[in-house]
């Protein structure tokens, strides 16, 4: 049976102008996660950080002048994950693999000037998720990425990687490789599995992975340091992320971590509150799966939309009542609370269809499809699952965690022996 569900777009396969909804909380969403897990952006693995210091380091250093910071970046980013698929298409830390299924056997694509052309990688990129933690890390000044400098710290890490193995004719590094492979439009004379061999972002080095954990933990004047310690410590001995709630929340207490304790359960009340939103306006496209448009009184009064709204009026409220709800709550955060315990569930579906205005868009006191709703059978909600850019808030059950589980798989990452 075909049911409609709400099009919320694959960012690492489209461009940031298709549908992200975030009903307004994108920025509040972003608070809570600093609140959390201050100072790593999206960062999960280690390579993350060492393939992007790579980039600015070989555009600062190694004369590579036909590329921005940012498009080299982009270009190794592409070049790693390309090499990856290539010998495992499974991989979980990898991006682009709607791309590569076009070119197989990476034949086709494989210069850096092809691999920065629109459709061969992909427009959302890791590095993105960088730019956050390169600052914060003291890896990196500027204000926008194409302005980033490498500290020393940052210098470091971009010439751990490049003084490893190269890849391509002769018994060169891979600060050599890669400059070979910038300059040369052509990109012959390489295999792939040497590149995936020097890039992987399964195998970073033991001195690239200190530099890193020296930069995340044990700086003890800093707050967000010190927060990030306390987490690794009790991730620690952990083989599965453990429950924010029952596992991680408990144990800041009992390390008399309480405001922290507090932080963690006011995010992850925002979070529940969230997720409510979101299901609320998943219910709503179901009940526009035949039609083009109901009025938000009827839609408010059937199942699923009646169920989702009660449950989001005790979500909000829990997240109002939060001790901490007045001092750290985000002003949006709060501000769409306080008009969900306020409105009628009609006036609820009214304002989500307002704030979202793409899947769902709002004619006067009735919700009708948006530009990009669409409805999708099982099938493809399958297929287009398998696409998705696998990030550790999508590979648990629990809910948004605020940077929790990326901290939990970097540490992963880091501690791997």
């Amino acid at each position: 049976m075909t049911e409609a569900n709400w099009f919320l777009a694959d960012l690492s396969e489209y461009s940031a102008t298709r549908a992200l909804l975030d009903l307004g909380l994108r920025s509040a969403d972003q608070h809570f996660r600093e609140l959390v897990v201050p100072g790593i952006g999206s960062v999960w693995f280690v390579r993350q950080l060492s393939w992007t210091t790579a980039a600015i380091r070989m555009v600062e250093h190694h004369g590579v002048k036909s590329f921005t910071k940012t498009d080299a970046a982009h270009a190794i980013e592409a070049l790693a994950c390309k090499a990856e698929y290539l010998h495992d298409k499974e991989s979980l830390r990898i991006r682009g693999k709607r791309a590569f299924d076009k070119d197989p056997d990476g034949n086709v694509t494989r210069s850096a000037a092809a691999l920065v052309k629109p459709g061969s990688y992909v427009s959302t990129t890791f590095r993105q998720g960088t730019t956050r933690a390169l600052t914060s890390l003291g890896l990196a000044t500027g204000g926008r990425f194409r302005q980033f400098c490498l500290t020393p710290a940052g210098a470091s890490l971009a010439d751990e990687i490049l003084k490893g193995s190269g890849f391509g004719s002769g018994n060169r590094n891979l600060a050599s490789s890669l400059k070979g492979w910038f300059d040369d439009s052509t990109a012959s004379g390489w295999q792939w599995n040497s590149v995936q061999r020097a890039l992987s972002p399964n195998s970073p080095t033991k001195s690239e992975r200190d530099i890193v954990a020296g930069r995340l933990f044990n700086v003890m004047e800093d707050n967000a340091s010190k927060k990030r310690t306390v987490l690794r410590d009790i991730f620690e001995g952990k083989k599965t992320f453990p429950d924010p709630d029952l596992v991680v929340g408990p144990a800041l207490k009992a390390r008399g971590e309480l405001n922290q304790a507090n932080e963690l359960s006011l995010a992850r009340a925002f979070g529940n509150f969230f997720d409510g939103a979101l299901t609320v306006v998943r219910g709503t496209t179901r009940l526009l799966a035949n039609v083009n448009m109901v009025s938000a009184d009827k839609l408010a009064n059937q199942d699923p939309v009646a169920e989702a709204i009660e449950e989001l009026k005790l979500r909000a409220q829990t997240f109002r009542d939060h001790p901490l709800c007045t001092q750290y709550g985000h002003v949006d955060a709060r501000h769409f609370a306080t008009m969900v315990t306020s409105l009628s569930g009609a006036g609820i579906i009214l304002d989500l269809a307002t704030r979202d205005g793409r899947i769902l868009q709002r004619l006067d006191a009735s919700v009708a499809r948006g530009d990009l709703f669409r409805v999708i059978g099982a099938e493809a909600m399958t297929e287009e699952a398998g696409n998705e850019p696998q990030d550790p808030e999508n590979m648990q059950n629990f809910g948004r965690t605020f940077g929790l589980s990326q901290l939990f798989e970097l540490c992963g990452d880091i501690y791997r022996d």
